[in-house]
Parts: structure tokens; C-alpha cells; sequence
């Protein structure tokens, strides 16, 4: 990191993200940084909808884990849900099948 007029530069790399996603969210998070007019719960706001976002995109619910594959799943898609814990809030996935109720741990918790 170099520092010439008061300017800060930091080199990273993306292990698990696509560039053009990354920038297009980067970019959307600066167009909505005017610091004087969002107050901090308007900033909460945005950052849980991006958030929100990752995780229902990341949602997918892997039948080849089904106890029985005899059963039938009753929901179309994965219900977002966190799995609590002692010191622990895990987002994932919800299926509800004819006979068991699976949670599967979210994608974006994955490295």
C-alpha cells in the first residue's frame, strides 16, 4: 500500500467472488455513502437488503442429503432461516419434506 497525497491504496484478491459483481456492489454501496443524509439505520437498511440478497441467492436445498428419497419436498424453495446456537447465529436454507425438516447451512458461509 502506497501512500502519496494523503491517498491510501490496498491491493486484494477475490478467492470466491466474480469481479463484475464485486464492482457493481462496491459501486452501489459508494453511490449510497452520502454520510449527511442516511441516517445509520437507512445504512443498516442497505447493507441487510445486500445481505438478504447473497443469502437468497446462495439458498439452494441439495436433495442427494434427504434421509428417504421416497420423500416429497413441500416447499418450492428453501425458506431462509438461522440455525441458533450457543455464540452462534448460522444462516441457511429450510425444507420441509412429507417427512423430515432439513436445514442446510447457506453457500455464502462456505470458503
Amino acid at each position: 500500500s502506497g501512500e502519496s497525497s494523503g491517498e491510501k491504496r490496498f491491493v486484494m484478491s477475490l478467492l470466491h467472488s466474480d469481479l463484475a459483481q464485486f464492482l457493481t456492489t462496491v459501486n452501489y454501496l459508494r453511490a449510497n455513502d452520502d454520510s449527511n443524509n442516511h441516517s445509520t439505520g437507512r445504512k443498516n437498511s442497505i447493507l441487510q437488503s445486500l445481505i438478504d440478497s447473497a443469502l437468497r441467492s446462495s439458498l439452494q436445498f441439495n436433495a442427494s442429503h434427504l434421509v428417504d428419497f421416497h420423500e416429497q419436498l413441500l416447499l418450492p424453495c428453501p425458506m431462509k432461516v438461522n440455525r441458533v446456537g450457543p455464540l452462534t447465529c448460522s444462516p441457511g436454507g429450510l425444507m420441509i419434506t412429507n417427512k423430515r425438516i432439513y436445514f442446510q447451512p447457506s453457500r455464502i458461509n462456505s470458503t
